[in-house]
């Protein structure tokens, strides 16, 4: 039973693990395992001998090795066994793949959900930072919309490389009007995450100064 299973897709870990297990009823010190990995099952190599083994159950051996493999590849691996008196047991080639992890969900800060009198001009919307685990790039998008159910229709900025959008030159707002908007994430495997829609009410008309006329 390895791990990873043959053929699967999985997300990179720290530390990223290859794990088989072998019947054996002997003591597990009299085994040691070799593992070779590649980038195709005709170009295995090797990268540990002598890894112990580990009692699990009875009649069962466990042998682990900590991998070094990078984000968005595909690998081959196996294992051999050996024991004391030289007899060998194989297992494998099994592949595996990484799967792209999405960014961490970007967080609105301003306008912040359920804020009031925000200015119609000079306002800048901006967001928390989001993260990549396989370290990728990450851009964002901003939607800003009239209800909450936003759409590509309310895409306003992509491509984003940074965390706050000055919306000025892009769309007017209006006076005590309520606006929704949200951030996603993207990184450039297709991985992508949105924060919370958020909604705020921006200023009233302002009231217009009442001139004093001077005293004759």
């Amino acid at each position: 039973s390895p791990r990873p299973a043959n053929a699967a897709s999985v997300f990179l870990t720290d530390p990223f693990e290859l794990y088989w297990e072998v019947l054996y009823s002997g003591p597990a010190d009299q085994l040691r395992a070799e593992f070779y990995i590649g980038g195709s099952r005709d170009d295995l190599t090797l990268v540990a001998d002598s890894v112990s083994g580990r009692r699990e159950a009875e009649g069962i051996v466990s042998f682990t090795y900590e991998a070094k493999v990078e984000p968005h590849s595909e690998y081959w691996w196996m294992v051999k066994v050996i024991s004391d008196n030289g007899k060998t047991d194989e297992g494998g080639p099994w592949r595996f793949s990484m799967r792209n992890h999405p960014p961490t969900r970007p967080e609105v800060i301003y306008p912040s959900n359920n804020a009031v009198d925000i200015p119609v001009r000079d306002l800048v919307f901006s967001w928390e930072e989001s993260f990549d685990p396989d370290g990728d790039p990450v851009t964002y998008d901003v939607y800003i919309g009239l209800t909450p159910r936003l759409t590509a229709d309310n895409l306003v900025a992509s491509g984003l490389s940074g965390t706050s959008l000055r919306v000025d030159e892009l769309r007017v707002f209006e006076f005590s009007t309520r606006y929704y908007w949200r951030v996603e994430a993207r990184d450039s495997f297709g991985g992508e995450s949105f924060s919370t829609t958020a909604g705020f009410l921006t200023e009233p008309v302002p009231a217009r100064a009442t001139p004093v006329n001077p005293e004759p």
